[in-house]
């Protein structure tokens, strides 16, 4: 499974220079940064126990995180939009990546696996559930 290269349309808040956001500062932090933790959800992060209930993934060396050679390069592109909720008209520019990547990744999971009979797929869609799925016709 790969992440294919996306587009991320992102509303900004009045007067903010767009450059703000497309550069290092802000685009990293406020919107790749989430996506990466949004995929990360969908795709890796889990949280294991053996038959005793003994935590195995106690540590980021057990626990499976994106890493960035997980993830194409992003094309942003910006709309300034205005809020009524403020005098100022401002919003944030921080939410957006992880509230859609989760749930996107695992929309495309469930689209590629329905010829399989998948219309559901429980987090973390990782390589070990989707081959099972693959040889199994079914989701585990």
């Amino acid at each position: 499974m790969a992440v294919i290269p996306n587009m991320l349309g992102q509303p900004i808040k009045r007067g903010e220079d767009p450059r703000l956001v497309s550069g290092t500062g802000a685009y990293l932090e406020d919107l790749v940064l989430p996506i990466a933790q949004g995929v990360g959800q969908a795709l890796f992060e889990e949280v294991q126990y053996d038959a005793s209930g003994q935590l195995m993934t106690s540590t980021l060396g057990d626990y499976a995180l994106p890493r960035a050679r997980d993830f194409p390069q992003f094309e942003l592109e910006t709309t300034e939009t205005l809020t009524p909720r403020n005098p100022l008209g401002a919003k944030g520019i921080g939410e957006a990546g992880t509230i859609g990547s989760t749930s996107a990744v695992v929309n495309a999971v469930v689209d590629a696996l329905r010829p399989y009979g998948v219309t559901a797929f429980d987090m973390p869609a990782n390589p070990e559930k989707v081959w099972k799925v693959l040889h199994n016709g079914r989701h585990p």
